[in-house]
């Protein structure tokens, strides 16, 4: 069976379980968004590649801009777990970079339709961006590194005060900043 179309359900399993987790509600609920968001990404993405072509032309574009989400998800997942807390209005501001890549590429979303299916006519592929990948690279290693390091002060408070209750949340924190990484490379 095809890996994409398999990963999509087990990320919607996923993100329910996670939802519903009664330990670390708030960085639970963060997550759970997260992997769900991914696997959306994963339906669009296999669905495009599938036939790539004007049909799921958009959603495939918008998805393109979910990295802007993924390393901020992250962070705040990182700092709501480390803070033990819900999702707040504040942690909103974390969405900004995806509401602004959002605004810049966005356009694709208001082309007309005729024009994407005269665009793929043409033979014509998706152009590569290099200074748009390099700046969404750089923007999400950013999130990921100050998710990284507020674990590590996080780690060292619990340190200082002889208590290491979270030991197995703190190194998955870490897990996923380096899968992160590997992946976007």
């Amino acid at each position: 069976m095809n890996l994409r179309a398999m990963s999509p359900p087990q990320a919607a399993w996923l993100a329910l379980a996670l939802w519903r987790r009664p330990v670390n509600r708030g960085a639970n609920r963060v997550l759970a968004a997260w992997i769900a968001l991914i696997g959306f990404d994963l339906v669009v993405k296999a669905l495009y590649f599938q036939a790539p072509g004007p049909a799921w032309y958009k959603l495939y574009r918008f998805v393109g801009l979910f990295p802007f989400l993924y390393g901020s998800l992250f962070y705040v997942h990182v700092r709501v777990l480390t803070e033990a807390r819900a999702f707040r209005r504040s942690d909103q501001a974390h969405l900004l970079g995806f509401a602004a890549a959002l605004l810049l590429k966005g356009d694709v979303g208001l082309q007309d339709p005729a024009a994407i299916v005269a665009h793929f006519a043409n033979g014509a592929r998706l152009a590569p961006s290099p200074w748009f990948d390099l700046f969404l690279f750089g923007y999400g290693l950013g999130y990921v590194g100050a998710a990284l390091w507020r674990a590590h002060v996080h780690r060292r408070r619990l340190h200082a005060q002889r208590a290491d209750a979270d030991r197995l949340s703190l190194p998955w924190i870490t897990t996923m900043a380096i899968s992160q990484t590997v992946i976007w490379a």
